[in-house]
């Protein structure tokens, strides 16, 4: 979060549909490739909040731990010669 550098109380108000989603369903969500992680996306809450990204893993049927909350980047798209 030291990197959003904004109020609190908006990244909590961005990440509560995302926490959840994960309750209801964890093993829905993407599996990073060769990984335990999975990833969830948060809308942004725009002018304050940018896209996020929610890493975290299954620990058991009853429990995930959140890894880490990101900045959303575009994807990356390779030049190529035309």
């Amino acid at each position: 979060m030291r990197e959003l550098q904004t109020d609190t109380r908006r990244v909590d108000e961005v990440l509560e549909p995302v926490e959840y989603a994960i309750a209801q369903d964890a093993e829905s969500f993407h599996q990073v490739q060769d990984t335990p992680l999975r990833i969830a996306v948060a809308d942004p809450f725009p002018g304050v909040i940018p896209r996020l990204w929610i890493y975290f893993t299954i620990d058991d049927e009853d429990y995930c731990t959140l890894r880490a909350v990101r900045r959303a980047t575009p994807p990356q798209v390779a030049e190529t010669d035309g």
